[in-house]
């Protein structure tokens, strides 16, 4: 005698096993037989994003996939044209930059012997409107150079990075520096928020201060005498000399005459680049 047909229900995540037993009996004594029965699950289409996408940029997005039921195959539609059909529970998938907000469906398909099933989550990816911007007061002088930044970055970061470029950093808003070495700094302004970042940058060149001073031969003659000046400033940059009797020279080393007594306040203006220094002494 056949037994009637029976129903083995499937597991949700993986096979579910049932044993089946048939006894037979006659005068002769009793027989058993044992059997093994396997019920496999359909499989579950089940992904996501692991962020907010809504409110990010374009770029990598990270998906999740969290499908179960024992599927064979996976079928990915990222809604932009490509396809794919990897298994990872976690991987990136990147999206283009775009001018105005972009919606994107993707879609999963999974598969095995029992069956299929599908589903789908809407994306969105936004236009990036941060933009990292800062001035300076000034970008080139002599050491030591204050340097004042003052931000202007667009839509307003989470977080902020300067770089000086001399191996200096800050997570000041709108920082002042002090660059006490000579030479060319690229100064890097990093901003972002939870899904954007921008970079702006500047150049500051420091310049060495030139040594200016300066002797006089005699500083005590008499009313028309000739006052001999010695020039012992650093090569290479202007003199500008104001005699204090309203009477100036540009030359390395003048000579000057003073036609009325008194004591005379002397002033050696040096320039370099943009940058001026001075020495002075009194007659």
């Amino acid at each position: 005698m056949l037994p009637p047909n029976h129903i083995y229900n499937e597991g949700v995540i993986s096979d579910t096993s049932y044993f089946s037993s048939l006894t037979v009996t006659n005068l002769c004594g009793v027989s058993i037989q044992n059997t093994e029965i396997k019920s496999m699950p359909k499989p579950i289409s089940f992904f996501g994003p692991t962020s907010n996408v809504g409110d990010c940029l374009s770029g990598n997005i990270t998906l999740a996939n969290n499908s179960y039921g024992l599927p064979d195959t996976y079928s990915w539609d990222f809604g932009d044209g490509s396809l794919g059909n990897t298994s990872d529970t976690l991987f990136d998938h990147f999206y283009p930059p775009v001018t105005s907000t972009s919606f994107y469906t993707i879609k999963l398909r999974v598969t095995n012997e029992c069956g299929a099933d599908s589903s789908s989550e809407l994306i969105s990816i936004v236009p990036n409107t941060l933009v990292a911007a800062f001035s300076t007061d000034t970008t080139v002088g002599c050491t030591p150079l204050d340097v004042e930044f003052t931000q202007f970055t667009v839509v307003g970061s989470n977080t902020q990075s300067w770089d000086f470029g001399d191996g200096n950093f800050t997570n000041t808003f709108s920082p002042t520096h002090t660059f006490t070495d000579t030479g060319s700094f690229e100064v890097s302004l990093a901003v972002s928020d939870a899904c954007n970042f921008d970079t702006a940058y500047a150049t500051i060149r420091v310049n060495t201060s030139p040594n200016v001073s300066f002797s006089v031969i005699d500083d005590t003659l008499c009313a028309g005498s000739t006052f001999q000046f010695n020039n012992s400033s650093d090569l290479g940059i202007s003199n500008n000399w104001d005699f204090g009797d309203s009477s100036i020279s540009s030359l390395t080393n003048p000579n000057h005459i003073f036609t009325d007594s008194g004591s005379f306040r002397v002033i050696l203006l040096g320039t370099s680049l943009t940058n001026n220094f001075f020495n002075l002494r009194f007659f």
